[in-house]
């Protein structure tokens, strides 16, 4: 298939994420409406065979088939593989790794993030772990998989590894692995050549809990959720798959929910 060329491609993988990813989509075609940046999703999808992603006809999505759950990977790997498969049918200039409920809250980012990109010669932009997020092997020196925004004019795209490094350290005995994008993290860190700018966590402001409380979110697993933001850019929001129980309840509120993150935007 040929490779898909666009001046940003964002790439996610589906892991029965369909309602997140549909939602992130459509937020970020509204927020960034006024750019001229031509932009594309890539999907994987890891749950082809049994939960495929739905809905995505007519738009600037398109679909590859992933890896089956029947194979039974661990997890970090099943995803990080996907992400290797996505990595390797792009050739665009920038490349968005995305967490289907990581949700930007700002207007016009997709062009501000470049934008800072460029002007400060940076590889990469994006999210290191949060401090509330989950225990483990995590890093806060260098940016995740959960946004992660790279400048392919300065490094390969092939010389990219988005598996995690799992099993492979005798200390690593009680954590499941070295997440997705440990070794780019390994790679990179102290490369001279290679500039990068993480965004800064910060605690989730109670006036968002609040009105994400309105709609049926729980407070708790929302204060617990993992804010960020960037150089006066962007603000951003990981919801940590809270939003997949909520919509098996409350698929009737998908426009409220998606009203209140333009109007925090």
């Amino acid at each position: 298939m040929t490779k898909m060329m666009n001046e940003l491609s964002i790439l996610t993988v589906n892991f029965h994420n369909t309602f997140e990813i549909l939602l992130n989509h459509n937020l970020t075609e509204l927020q960034n409406k006024e750019s001229k940046i031509k932009i594309d999703w890539l999907i994987c999808d890891n749950t082809y065979d049994c939960d495929p992603i739905k809905g995505t006809e007519n738009s600037n999505i398109s679909i590859f088939k992933g890896i089956s759950k029947l194979n039974k990977l661990q997890r970090s790997i099943h995803h990080g593989s996907a992400l290797n498969i996505l990595r390797d049918k792009t050739c665009s200039e920038f490349i968005l790794i995305l967490d289907p409920d990581f949700f930007v809250l700002s207007n016009n980012w997709i062009h501000k993030c470049i934008t800072f990109a460029r002007n400060n010669d940076l590889t990469f932009i994006g999210s290191p772990w949060h401090p509330l997020g989950p225990k483990g092997i995590k890093w806060f020196d260098f940016p995740n998989c959960h946004f992660l925004l790279i400048n392919t004019n300065k490094v390969k795209l092939n010389n990219l590894d988005f598996s995690p490094a799992y099993d492979e350290f005798k200390e690593d005995i009680k954590v499941k692995s070295r997440d997705t994008g440990y070794r780019i993290r390994q790679k990179y860190l102290n490369d001279p050549d290679i500039k990068f700018r993480l965004f800064n966590p910060k605690e989730t402001p109670e006036n968002f809990i609040n009105k994400l409380s309105d709609i049926g979110f729980n407070k708790e697993f929302s204060k617990y959720s993992e804010y960020y933001e960037f150089e006066n850019i962007l603000k951003g929001f990981h919801l940590r798959r809270t939003i997949s129980s909520f919509h098996l309840v409350k698929l009737n509120e998908t426009k409220k929910l998606l009203n209140l993150l333009i109007k925090n935007s």
